[in-house]
């Protein structure tokens, strides 16, 4: 586990922040054997730096359309693939969900269920707006009406 303070001389914390959630496995090889894995590493890179400079830069060759390519240079290229993979694997399903979810789910049932309560809102007003005339005495008719439908409840409920 990368520990930068540790790089700089401080402590080790960060190698047991997480030690009781994570199991901590240390490898431990020989001076020898490390030291040989950075230099095998440390010559690759220095050996692909070389190879790309002398290629590209002092024969100014340019590299080769995606036509002409074949084999594991096209597979390189197109890098292994795996943009169209994940393309297809992960992105199309959740543009195809996403669409769905869009089209039926949001614009047929929550769309659906939004307007048709203003709907139900607007038939109802329009039900109860005729009750409406100004006249005082009818007010007071649908009053008693009210209170006499409340009270037959209290008493034969």
């Amino acid at each position: 586990m990368l520990d930068i303070p540790a790089l700089f001389g401080g402590d080790m914390m960060m190698m047991h922040f997480l030690g009781e959630v994570v199991p901590i496995n240390e490898a431990h090889v020989a001076e020898g054997t490390e030291t040989m894995l950075m230099a095998i590493g440390t010559i690759a890179i220095i050996l692909v730096v070389l190879y790309a400079a002398s290629r590209y830069m002092r024969r100014q060759e340019v590299p080769e359309t995606d036509a002409e390519m074949h084999g594991m240079g096209k597979v390189l290229n197109h890098k292994f693939y795996i943009d169209e993979f994940y393309n297809s694997v992960i992105v199309q399903p959740l543009r195809t969900m996403g669409n769905f979810l869009v089209n039926v789910i949001d614009a047929l049932i929550i769309d659906g269920i939004v307007t048709g309560t203003g709907r139900i809102a607007g038939d109802i007003s329009a039900r109860v707006k005729s009750l409406q005339t100004g006249n005082v005495s009818f007010y007071l008719f649908i009053m008693a009406l009210g209170m006499a439908a409340i009270l037959c409840m209290i008493l034969f409920i």
